[in-house]
Formats: structure tokens, C-alpha cells, sequence
């Protein structure tokens, strides 16, 4: 996804973002912390890469510090 939250098409690079029963639903006691991992559903992971046409997810980098 981009900064403001956009999923991207395919082939271009963003932020990585997941969803699914296996993701938190936020931080703990941290309500500020959540608001910035997430955009809606999709939780920010802070790597950066893209989705080549045949799904597979590329790892190009990092965002967030550690």
C-alpha cells in the first residue's frame, strides 16, 4: 500500500500490509501504537516490496527502523 493507505496493483513497490484471522487485532494497552500499524483491517508491516504478476511478494526493504 502507499503512505496514505492505497493498496497498490500489482508490480508496484509500497509498503507491505497483511490481514487474516492469524493477524493481531491490535497492541495491547497501546491504542496510539495501533493506530499507527494499521490501515483499517491491513496491518502495516513497515517492509517495503511488491507483488510480481504471478502473486509471489518481493522483500525490497525496510521502512520503519528497528
Amino acid at each position: 500500500m502507499d503512505q496514505t493507505g492505497t493498496l497498490l496493483p500489482t508490480g508496484a513497490s509500497g509498503e507491505i500490509a497483511v490481514r487474516g484471522v492469524t493477524v493481531m487485532e491490535g497492541y495491547d494497552r497501546d491504542p496510539i501504537g495501533t493506530a499507527a500499524a494499521f490501515s483499517g483491517a491491513w496491518f502495516r508491516t513497515g517492509d517495503q516490496g511488491y507483488l510480481d504478476p504471478d502473486g509471489y511478494l518481493f522483500v525490497t526493504g525496510r521502512l520503519k527502523g528497528r
